[in-house]
């Protein structure tokens, strides 16, 4: 797994994107890496670090960015 942390720029050719918020992560998010993973491509999710830019969410809700890059590795 390799992280790039934003506004670096980076390869996005070829790669099959996900974007959510992953506040914590859930059989729903598997299936949705499962689904990516089926087009071939390599995947790269979109983590928001600063929680407080998402809207309509508690930020309190959220797992620390390392916990839910830890389970992202764990879960492939």
């Amino acid at each position: 797994m390799k992280v790039n942390k934003f506004p670096n720029k980076f390869d996005n050719s070829k790669k099959t994107l996900i974007l959510g918020a992953f506040s914590s992560f859930h059989n729903g998010h598997k299936v949705l890496l499962d689904v990516a993973k089926s087009y071939k491509n390599k995947v790269m999710i979109l983590l928001f670090n600063d929680t407080k830019l998402v809207p309509g969410k508690d930020n309190s809700f959220y797992e620390s960015l390392e916990i839910r890059l830890q389970k992202l590795a764990n879960i492939g």
